[in-house]
């Protein structure tokens, strides 16, 4: 018996079966209390856990919270990308973004009296 012709329904069968994930599920429920120039790389830690990802933005650095999941059930995912100064205050941040997250880099709570409007 050729047995080719039993593992491609086997592979078809199966692959209805997996899921993939990306990331770490996290709680998004701190997002709206998120402030520039106000909330701190601490706080976003505590409210949503180690960061996905870190990186910098011409030497600021940047924190992602990634999730997705395809597959078996319904798909979900969650974005949250933040920028902080070198204080460890966020200077602009994007939850669930429809496009790139593209800002002018540029410390914009250095000297502001108060947080500007998000």
């Amino acid at each position: 018996m050729n047995t080719s012709v039993l593992v491609l329904p086997l592979a078809v069968g199966l692959c209805g079966c997996f899921s993939v994930t990306v990331g770490r599920k996290f709680d998004a429920t701190h997002v709206p209390d998120i402030r520039p120039c106000v909330t701190t790389e601490e706080n976003l830690v505590a409210w949503f856990g180690e960061p996905y990802k870190r990186g910098n933005v011409d030497g600021l650095p940047t924190l992602q919270w990634l999730y997705v999941r395809a597959g078996t059930g319904a798909p979900a995912s969650e974005l949250l990308v933040a920028l902080v100064n070198r204080d460890g205050k966020v200077l602009h941040f994007a939850s669930n973004p429809a496009g790139p997250f593209a800002v002018e880099v540029k410390d914009v709570c250095t000297g502001a009296g108060d947080a500007p409007a998000r």
